[in-house]
C-alpha cells in the first residue's frame, strides 16, 4: 500500500519535472524542495515509473524521458483543481460499464462527485439499448454521481450541460470547435466524438441520485473504429493529429464541468440555454425526429428554456424532451 506523504510527494516531484518529455531538475534542487535524501528521490523516480513517469539520472541532473498515459487516481490527481468532482475517484485496468459500477456505489451512499473511470469497458453502453465501443489505452470511459436537490423533470438537462461542458473543454484545450448535437452527443467536423448517458434513481417527488456517463473518444486512429463506424465517429487525435495527455482532459472536464453544475443546482438549465444554442450542430437544419412510434420532420428553430428541442413542422412548432434526431 502507498502512503498518502508517498504519493504528495510524488506528485510534486512530477511538477517539478514539468510534467513533460525533456522536462529535468537538477538532483541537488529535488532533494532540498522536497526536503529528501537521494534514495529517497530514488524511490520516487521508481515510483513514478510504476505509473508510466520514467525519470533519467545523468550528471547530476534527473529528466523525465517517458510520460504515461494513464487515467488512474494518481494521474488524474495530478492536474485536479476541483472540490467536489474527483475528491474521490474509482479507477479500473477494465469494467463491464462505468454507469453500471457508479450507480452501485450510488446506492451505498457514494458523495455527490464520486468519479469511476476505466482504462476498458467491455459492456458500454449507449442510449437506447445500444453498446459503445470502447477500447484500452485510447478514450475516457467514465460516470459521475451527481445528487441535485431537484426534481424528476429537471434532470434531462445534464446531459445537454455535460454535453456543454464536454465541448467547452475541447475548445479550450484542444483548440478546436466541438459542437452538441441534441441531446446527448458531442461531435467534430460532423462526426461523433463523444455520447452521454444519463441515468437516473428518483421518487415522485424527488432526486435520489444521478449518473452521468461519458464517451469521450480521445486518442483513437481510424483503424481503432470497428468498419461500420469510420465514416461515423471521430476522435481528438484523428483531428488534431496528435496525441492528449488523458488524464488531464478528464480533470480539465471535471473542473468546467462543476463550475456549471453548481450553478445548475442553483438555477437550472435555463442559464446555459443561448450557449448550447450557439453550440448546436443541426440548429437551423431540416431533421426528423424519431420520439417512440412517431417520426416528426421539421427544421430545428432552437431550444426550449427547459432544454427541450423545439421544431418547425408543417402542421406547427412541436416540441421534444427525447427521441433520436437525423439529418434529412
Amino acid at each position: 500500500m502507498i502512503r498518502k506523504d508517498q504519493l504528495e510527494l510524488a506528485d510534486r516531484f512530477l511538477t517539478l519535472l514539468g510534467d513533460r518529455i525533456g522536462g529535468g531538475v537538477a538532483l541537488e534542487q529535488a532533494e532540498r524542495q522536497l526536503s529528501v535524501s537521494t534514495p529517497q528521490l530514488r524511490q520516487l523516480a521508481e515510483l513514478l515509473g510504476g505509473w508510466g513517469y520514467k525519470v533519467r539520472e545523468s550528471g547530476g541532473q534527473l529528466k523525465l524521458v517517458e510520460v504515461g498515459n494513464f487515467v488512474n487516481d494518481f494521474a488524474i490527481r495530478h492536474y485536479l483543481s476541483t472540490k467536489v468532482f474527483g475528491q474521490k475517484i474509482h479507477s479500473y485496468q477494465s469494467i463491464g460499464s462505468t454507469n453500471t459500477t457508479a450507480w452501485q456505489l450510488a446506492e451505498e451512499r457514494a458523495v455527490e462527485g464520486t468519479v469511476v473511470v476505466a482504462d476498458r469497458q467491455t459492456a458500454g453502453r449507449g442510449r437506447l439499448g445500444r453498446s459503445w465501443h470502447s477500447p484500452p489505452r485510447v478514450g475516457l470511459w467514465f460516470s459521475l454521481v451527481l445528487r441535485p436537490e431537484i426534481p424528476p423533470s429537471e434532470a434531462s438537462g445534464l446531459s445537454l450541460l455535460t454535453a456543454l461542458a464536454l465541448a467547452q473543454s475541447i475548445q479550450s484545450h484542444c483548440r478546436m470547435e466541438a459542437k452538441i448535437k441534441w441531446p446527448n452527443d458531442c461531435q467534430i467536423a460532423g462526426k461523433k466524438a463523444a455520447g452521454i448517458l444519463t441515468e437516473l434513481s428518483s421518487e415522485l417527488d424527488r432526486v435520489n441520485f444521478i449518473i452521468v456517463g461519458v464517451g469521450l473518444n480521445v486518442n483513437q486512429t481510424k483503424s481503432d473504429f470497428p468498419r461500420p463506424l469510420r465514416s461515423k465517429a471521430t476522435s481528438l487525435a484523428i483531428e488534431t493529429k496528435q496525441k492528449w495527455q488523458r488524464a488531464e482532459i478528464l480533470a480539465l472536464f471535471l473542473k468546467e464541468f462543476e463550475h456549471f453544475y453548481l450553478q445548475f443546482k442553483k438555477s437550472g438549465i435555463a442559464p446555459f440555454i443561448q450557449e448550447i444554442e450557439r453550440r448546436m450542430a443541426l440548429l437551423g437544419q431540416k431533421v426528423t425526429l424519431a420520439a417512440g412510434k412517431d417520426i416528426i420532420a421539421g427544421k430545428v428553430a432552437g431550444l426550449a428554456p427547459d432544454g427541450a428541442l423545439l421544431l418547425e413542422t408543417k402542421s406547427g412548432d412541436y416540441r421534444a424532451i427525447s427521441g433520436e434526431v437525423s439529418v434529412l
